[in-house]
């Protein structure tokens, strides 16, 4: 998926981040919505304030009979909102928004347009950082838990209440507006990303709430130890964090000692000692938004690959979000496995992830001899960087990247482990990815040439794929994280063989990953060798 030009990028980017003005009189919808568009069409973050209100104002004014049921004018108040969860300086939408959290820890930002904005960290002449003497460490989680999450909601229930029917829900934005050419198109499948990303985002919001993250840290250390309240960069070194987070020897920390034994209920569900919360109840919530933000999500590439079906009757060089020939192939994969992750969860079953697909094809010149052999790993996408292509005389050269146009164009630049020969492969691939033709291999360095008239024929494949089963994680009694951990050394080294030490050393970490092994594990984290003596 893919915006076009510049210009919508700003669009999107006020999608996913994030003086009063007197609307006196204004009377209708549509007088509303053109003071508000103005006022957002600054691009300024106090235009974004003057337009939220406006649109507030309005979806309040009960003398605006058509105000209430105006779609564009609940998706404008909605997208304005969305933006003042991240920019809201001046407690338009809450008294504890993102801006507030930073600016409670001393920072200063400059500017008022998402362009310009940056920011200043209290710092002396010294480089070193200068914390509020009134910060509350604590702050960060009350903020996320008690004024973003609920704002979050909100904006998820008003977004819900647009519908694409009885006619196509549709917003044209003007050149004078965008800057761009012509007019630009905001739809119903721009509306559906715009909730599935603020679902996600609740999700991960409510996660955090469900487990035990308490640690003790020494507070008085900043005022105690640190000279006038201040963190300087050689502050920041391991000794000093172990030292903030109280551990007994910060020249020694060892995870089991000085976190996992010291805090016997860290990363377990709530809930504890700690927190009385009902932690398996707040992931069956998380699960139920990650079922909906997937769905949003995939609802959303449907209606989007629709729109120009048949090809030619709504074309999409004008819309804020749409799929050009090359995003389809990409696209078409991520649906894949959007598709098994949301029915994973929602049916409670394992689900399946080809996470890498290697094909192999046999090459051959133009009189039907065998020229070598090419590798192509294929991930996420049409494009990549790993693979190689041997050739007859055992030369290797390894795929820098390659791409798999919409018109399965085939390219790949080459070069030899030392780069002392460099290479260019280009050939169509049909639509199967069984055979090339019209391969040509130009390759230059200690050597010069051309080859052309190639042909490949697939030879092989193989699959990298991973089975995950959600019900471990979500179900009525979910595992603790800190049960899936492995065990460590004194050394803060991995014990081979121990992952899943809180249920027994079991690899498959309670049947999340069901068919996984010690050894797998050992290969990810590239642990080679038995553990040594002096284990916490």
């Amino acid at each position: 998926m893919r915006t076009g030009l510049d210009r919508r990028i700003w669009m999107c980017v006020l999608m996913l981040c994030g003086g009063l003005c007197s609307v006196a009189g204004a009377g209708t919808a549509k007088s509303y919505i053109a003071s508000g568009r103005a006022e957002l069409f600054r691009r300024t973050m106090p235009g974004v304030e003057n337009a939220y209100r406006i649109f507030e104002t309005a979806l309040g004014d009960t003398d605006c009979p058509d105000c209430a049921k105006s779609r564009e004018l609940v998706f404008l108040h909605a997208f304005s909102k969305t933006i003042l969860l991240f920019v809201d300086h001046n407690d338009v939408v809450t008294p504890g928004g993102l801006f507030e959290l930073a600016e409670a820890f001393g920072v200063v930002f400059h500017g008022d347009t998402l362009d310009t904005l940056t920011a200043d960290w209290p710092v002396d002449i010294n480089d070193c950082y200068r914390l509020p003497p009134d910060a509350d460490p604590n702050l960060i989680g009350r903020t996320l838990r008690d004024d973003i999450l609920p704002q979050v909601k909100e904006i998820i229930e008003e977004l819900d209440s647009i519908q694409d029917s009885p006619t196509r829900f549709r917003m044209y934005f003007t050149p004078e507006e965008t800057g761009l050419k012509a007019e630009l198109e905001a739809d119903y499948g721009d509306l559906l990303v715009l909730k599935g990303l603020l679902l996600a985002y609740k999700g991960l919001l409510e996660a955090r709430l469900a487990y035990d993250l308490h640690v003790d840290m020494d507070l008085g250390l900043i005022e105690k130890d640190l000279a006038d309240q201040r963190l300087c960069p050689r502050q920041f070194s391991e000794v000093g964090v172990a030292t903030l987070f109280c551990v007994a020897d910060p020249n020694h920390p060892r995870v089991n000692q000085d976190f996992l034994r010291k805090y016997p209920h860290l990363l377990k569900v709530l809930p504890t000692p700690h927190d009385a919360n009902d932690g398996s109840a707040i992931l069956a919530q998380v699960r139920q938004d990650a079922i909906d933000a997937l769905t949003y999500g995939l609802d959303a590439l449907d209606y989007i690959a629709s729109e120009d079906d048949p090809a030619g009757t709504d074309p999409q060089e004008d819309e804020l979000l749409y799929l050009d020939r090359d995003s389809r192939p990409h696209a078409k994969l991520i649906r894949e496995r959007l598709t098994t992750l949301r029915d994973s969860l929602k049916n409670r079953t394992a689900g399946t992830y080809t996470l890498e697909n290697t094909l192999y094809y046999q090459i051959y010149d133009s009189e039907g001899t065998p020229a070598g052999q090419l590798a192509l790993v294929f991930g996420v996408g049409q494009q990549g960087d790993e693979g190689w292509l041997d050739l007859a005389d055992g030369t290797r050269l390894n795929a820098d990247h390659w791409s798999l146009s919409g018109a399965n164009v085939l390219t790949i630049e080459m070069s030899s482990t030392f780069g002392e020969m460099q290479g260019w492969f280009e050939g169509k691939m049909n639509p199967l990815r069984t055979n090339i033709s019209e391969g040509v291999f130009e390759y230059w360095g200690m050597e010069t040439g051309t080859v052309d008239g190639l042909t490949g024929q697939s030879n092989g494949e193989r699959m990298w794929a991973v089975t995950m089963d959600p019900r471990p994680v979500f179900g009525p009694s979910p595992v603790n994280p800190r049960d899936l951990l492995p065990q460590y050394t004194d050394d803060n080294e991995i014990v081979p063989g121990t992952f899943g030490h809180g249920l027994g050393n079991d690899p498959t970490l309670g049947g999340i990953l069901p068919g996984w092994r010690q050894k797998d594990w050992s290969e990810l984290f590239e642990i080679s060798r038995e553990s040594g003596p002096g284990q916490d």
